[in-house]
C-alpha cells in the first residue's frame, strides 16, 4: 500500500565498497572520479546474487577481494560518482555525489550525498594510509595523512549501513 501524501518513508542502503579515482569512470587530470557501490533493501524480494551483481556493476575492480554476502541481500547494486577537483583537500575539500545510476524509487538525494560524503571519506582515509619512507626504505611505527596524495584505482570493501527518510 502507498504512503499518503506528505508522508515520508525510509530506504535502508547498504554501502559495500568504493573504487577511487579511475580513469575509466572519467578521471583525469582537473578532477577525480570515484564510485560508491551500494544496496538499497526491497522488503519482501527474493534474496538476490552478491558476488555477480557485484561484478556486473564494478567490473574486475573486487575480483581479489574476499567479502561474505550479506545474508539480507536482495539486491542489485547500484553506484552513485563521487567527484573532487585534483589538489583539493580530502578531508575537508568539496565533494559533489551525483544519484544513484539505475534507481528510480523514491529518494532524498540530500540526504544520500551527505551520507555518501561521510562514507567515502571514512572509508578512504582508512585504506589510504601510507607507510613513511626514507631512502626508498619504508620507516617503522607510523603512518601519515594522505590529504594531497593520489591514489589511482584504490578499490576498498567496507560494509555500511545507512537509513534515508525520503519524501
Amino acid at each position: 500500500m502507498p504512503a499518503p501524501p506528505g508522508s515520508r518513508q525510509s530506504v535502508d542502503l547498504t554501502f559495500e565498497g568504493c573504487v577511487q579515482d579511475a580513469p575509466d569512470y572519467g578521471s583525469d587530470t582537473e578532477r577525480m572520479v570515484s564510485r560508491l557501490f551500494f544496496w538499497i533493501k526491497a522488503a519482501g524480494s527474493p534474496r538476490g546474487d552478491f558476488l555477480r551483481d557485484l561484478s556486473l556493476v564494478a567490473g574486475n575492480y573486487f575480483r581479489r577481494v574476499s567479502i561474505a554476502p550479506p545474508e539480507d541481500y536482495t539486491g542489485p547494486l547500484y553506484y552513485a560518482e563521487v567527484r573532487q577537483r585534483v589538489g583539493d583537500d580530502f578531508a575537508n575539500g568539496r565533494i559533489e555525489v551525483g544519484p544513484p545510476a539505475g534507481y528510480a524509487g523514491p529518494f532524498d538525494q540530500d540526504a544520500f550525498a551527505h551520507a555518501a560524503t561521510e562514507y567515502f571519506r571514512t572509508v578512504m582515509t582508512e585504506s589510504g594510509a601510507m607507510l613513511r619512507s626514507e631512502d626508498g626504505s619504508p620507516l617503522v611505527g607510523g603512518f601519515r595523512p594522505t590529504a594531497h596524495v593520489r591514489l589511482r584505482h584504490n578499490a576498498v570493501m567496507a560494509r555500511k549501513r545507512i537509513r534515508i527518510d525520503t519524501p
